[in-house]
């Protein structure tokens, strides 16, 4: 059984490790990952967004020029019908060429109007998605919030135990003496955490290697504030 001064020991060892635990959970709470895919579906949906934008851009743009080549034959087929009607053209060969062009810039302007249909059939169709993927964007953003409500909540309790813990960690090594408590400090970060390792058998439980009978009767006969090591792994040994 261990001496009274390891017993402590072995509560400071206790504390420290259900702190330790706390920070992991900290660190990688759920919430945490759940937040993280949450923001990578956000930056997703931005990129598609910003893309489809560019796209409609690009259609609107192409409409915009639909728009000024129609209103440009309009001018032409005015004119045109003008010289046409208002007399200033008399020989049949001029009126000919006249009624030649007016008919060039008459399909022209149909073909450009077919395009002007289909690129407003395209924009609508480009505007719902738009508006679809914005109506995901947003929830997606109230979910981001929900989960960052919810993970601060998780942590502010996880740290109000955290602190708890420390305290119970200084209360518990109050009494501690002060060479193994040392000695405990210094291995605690080398060995995990878990510095202190228990005699079984004649076995160290640390690294599960079997001890001289020496050092297993040393451990036996020891006083309280003894510091022994492990032969093989160097932690603390508790009888």
């Amino acid at each position: 059984m261990a001496s009274e001064a390891y017993q402590i020991i072995l509560a400071v060892q206790a504390a420290d490790l259900h702190v330790r635990q706390l920070q992991a959970q900290h660190a990688n709470h759920p919430l945490r990952v759940e937040l993280d895919s949450v923001r990578s579906a956000g930056a997703e949906l931005d990129e598609r967004i910003e893309a489809h934008g560019v796209t409609i851009h690009g259609v609107e743009r192409e409409m915009g020029r639909l728009n000024d080549e129609v209103a440009s034959l309009d001018a032409k087929l005015t004119l045109a019908n003008t010289r046409m009607y208002d007399g200033s053209v008399t020989a049949n060969k001029e009126l000919l060429a006249l009624q030649d062009e007016v008919a060039m810039l008459e399909s022209k302007k149909l073909a450009l109007e077919d395009r002007q249909i289909q690129l407003m059939e395209e924009l609508e169709a480009l505007e719902l998605e738009a508006s679809e993927r914005a109506e995901q964007r947003a929830q997606v953003a109230e979910n981001e919030a929900q989960i960052r409500v919810e993970l601060d909540e998780a942590l502010l309790v996880l740290d109000h135990e955290i602190e708890e813990g420390h305290k119970q960690r200084d209360v518990a090594a109050e009494p501690a003496d002060p060479e193994l408590l040392a000695v405990y400090e210094s291995l605690r970060e080398e060995y995990d955490g878990v510095p202190i390792a228990r005699l079984v058998g004649n076995s160290c439980d640390g690294c599960h290697m079997q001890i001289s009978a020496m050092l297993v009767d040393q451990l036996t006969k020891a006083a309280d504030e003894t510091v022994i090591n492990c032969e093989e792994c160097g932690r603390l040994l508790v009888g």
